[in-house]
């Protein structure tokens, strides 16, 4: 294997040293995302709502941030280098790839159609975990001065 400035996190590859300037920013937005002390809503309580938004092509981009700006909904800051805090890297894209694997589609149009059932089929338990275990990868950039969660 040849030797690279980078690593593997979360299933892409992040440089293997971040500067201090990109640690400083993880922890900002994760402290944004998780304040000390936070305390998370109940069941049944009103909540400020907020999304996460990852890497996009440009078209989606615009409609989610069309969208975002039309709703309830406020954006998060995600920091670049920053797979392991994003849940679409550090799970939902290694779930569908491994959901996918081996189908082929004739059209985009069943392939949507297929992806959407899978996601639709994510139990809540597993969402749960998914979020606590957010929860743990940002405590974890906080406490650690913006190094990155390994699994």
């Amino acid at each position: 294997m040849e030797e690279t400035d980078f690593k593997k996190v979360a299933l892409r590859w992040v440089p293997y040293t971040l500067t201090k300037e990109q640690k400083d920013r993880r922890v900002i937005a994760a402290r944004e995302i998780n304040p000390p002390n936070s305390a998370w809503v109940r069941r049944g309580e009103e909540a400020p709502k907020r999304v996460a938004k990852g890497i996009a092509s440009p078209k989606v981009l615009v409609t989610t941030t069309n969208f975002i700006s039309n709703s309830i909904f406020s954006k998060l800051r995600q920091p670049a280098y920053s797979p392991d805090l994003a849940p679409s890297d550090f799970f939902l894209f290694g779930y569908l790839n491994g959901a996918l694997k081996g189908n082929t589609f004739e059209s985009a149009v069943e392939a949507l159609a297929v992806t959407q059932n899978i996601l639709s089929k994510i139990d809540s338990r597993t969402l749960r975990n998914v979020f606590n275990n957010w929860l743990i990868r940002l405590r974890y950039a906080i406490e650690q001065n913006g190094a990155c969660y390994e699994d």
